[in-house]
């Protein structure tokens, strides 16, 4: 069965304010790497859970990032996650209702 984070989130023990946490604030850079860009077409989990984190304003553990790519998330041929990708099929796989 596949689960989004979105999913596994809504009643999860793990919501925490996570308001600014990773991100420069007005940025949208990730702290501790002001120098290099943000791209949001390759992004390792690590990375996609930062910033979605950071935007979510909860904690999205990159581990579960990782179990949406083993159940059939898109992901580039390099490993990385084209966010806009990933966020259309997380919509496509909460929209299933399992």
């Amino acid at each position: 069965m596949s689960r989004t984070w979105g999913e596994h989130y809504k009643t999860g023990p793990q919501l925490a304010n996570c308001r600014n946490r990773g991100e420069v604030p007005g940025s949208g850079r990730l702290m501790g790497n002001e120098n290099a860009p943000v791209d949001p077409n390759r992004l390792t989990p690590e990375k996609a859970a930062k910033l979605l984190s950071a935007a979510a304003k909860i904690r999205i553990p990159a581990e579960q990032i990782v179990r949406d790519l083993a159940d059939g998330a898109p992901q580039n041929t390099d490993g990385t996650i084209n966010l806009m990708h990933y966020t259309a099929w997380l919509v496509k796989e909460m929209g299933r209702g399992e």
